[in-house]
């Protein structure tokens, strides 16, 4: 039994650094992978917006991805971030949806699609800008027809949970495993040439364990040792940012903890 390994690409919007963005693509057709692009449809994320970009040109690449197999996901509406509110994850107190009431992320989520939907982009996928997500978020994604797959959260293999579907988000880099689904999360925007050639020296090394066809992907109910693995992932992801947020703390690096 082999890993299974998925690329996601996050930020996908008309702003965003296409010549990166066009070298992963370049990288990814070459070596047949399909990954998960998570797109914003209405990005307002100044932070993220490299200028320059056209909307009529970005939706027909969208169009171009859909068409190659890659997964498409809606990644939030407007990328804007709040701080101090509950996320499901313990990865960030950013989002642009907890805490926020049921009926508005329901409004929020079904706008999204729609905008996706109108631009030949149906997504199968979910993923919340920076990982900020409540109970309310999920409640809602349940209402869309048909639910969207949740990509994220701690665990080894896809599985279905209160009847969601999750896929697992646990990495930002190539890094081996004997077994399991992992998700390797990259932003091709901010990526470095360094970057770039360290993911691409991992994915042909491991190429025979990248996905090729989401269809592929089973989900099962979690089970006992599904909600083990989630705990004992998040219980360690707690204790390194602890360390790490000491570690800035006494080098006098400011650091949101």
């Amino acid at each position: 039994m082999r890993p299974i390994y998925i690329v996601r690409l996050d930020d996908a919007h008309p702003g965003q650094f296409s010549q990166r963005w066009d070298q992963i693509e370049h990288i990814l057709d070459e070596l047949n992978i399909k990954p998960i692009v998570a797109i914003i449809p209405e990005n307002q994320d100044e932070s993220i917006d490299y200028g320059g970009g056209c909307e009529t040109a970005f939706w027909e690449k969208a169009r171009q991805w859909r068409s190659k197999g890659w997964g498409i996901a809606v990644h939030g509406l407007h990328h804007l971030l709040r701080t101090g509110y509950y996320s499901v994850l313990p990865i960030s107190d950013h989002s642009e949806f907890s805490g926020k009431p049921y009926d508005e992320q329901l409004s929020m989520l079904t706008k999204a699609v729609d905008i996706l939907r109108s631009k030949g982009c149906t997504p199968e996928y979910f993923v919340a800008p920076a990982h900020g997500f409540d109970d309310q978020t999920l409640a809602a994604l349940k209402r869309l027809d048909p639910p969207l797959i949740v990509s994220d959260s701690f665990g080894f293999r896809p599985y279905i949970k209160d009847d969601l579907k999750f896929l697992p988000q646990q990495l930002w880099r190539g890094r081996w495993f004997p077994f399991g689904v992992w998700t390797i999360c990259l932003h091709p925007s901010t990526m470095t040439k360094a970057d770039i050639a360290r993911f691409t020296v991992f994915a042909r090394r491991n190429l025979a364990s990248f996905l090729t066809q989401h269809h592929r992907l089973n989900f099962q109910e979690q089970t006992t040792l599904d909600q083990f693995w989630s705990w004992t992932y998040e219980a360690i992801f707690r204790m390194k940012k602890r360390l790490t947020c000491r570690t800035a703390a006494t080098e006098g690096r400011a650091r949101p903890c």
